[in-house]
């Protein structure tokens, strides 16, 4: 695990922040690999500010992950009426049906 050698038990934060630096210089991938990484981990559950990377991630690579899981997890949590949660999962809504649109007019 990434934070294995801190002295004390990690919070969300320094995951948060990581997983976001990882999808701004365009590594979805490495975000989705630490969000799992965090999940193995029962003292650091995704928060608030974890999904907006992550639903970033899936815009950035529509097959890395199911966005509908993560929506899954995000109701769970009872964080969807989130302002920045609600926002970018709308802003992937509007991405992927575009995407849909432009490969179906490509037939």
């Amino acid at each position: 695990m990434l934070f294995n050698h801190t002295p004390n038990q990690p919070n969300t934060v320094p995951w948060n922040t990581i997983l976001r630096g990882f999808v701004k210089h365009s590594s979805p991938e490495l975000a989705v690999t630490g969000y799992l990484d965090m999940l193995h981990d029962p003292d650091t559950p995704p928060d608030r500010f974890t999904f907006p990377s992550l639903l970033k991630a899936c815009a950035q690579t529509p097959a890395l992950i199911n966005e509908r899981a993560l929506h899954a997890q995000i109701l769970k949590l009872g964080i969807d009426s989130d302002l920045y949660t609600q926002t970018t999962l709308s802003h992937n809504v509007l991405i992927l049906w575009r995407f849909d649109l432009s490969e179906n007019s490509i037939r």
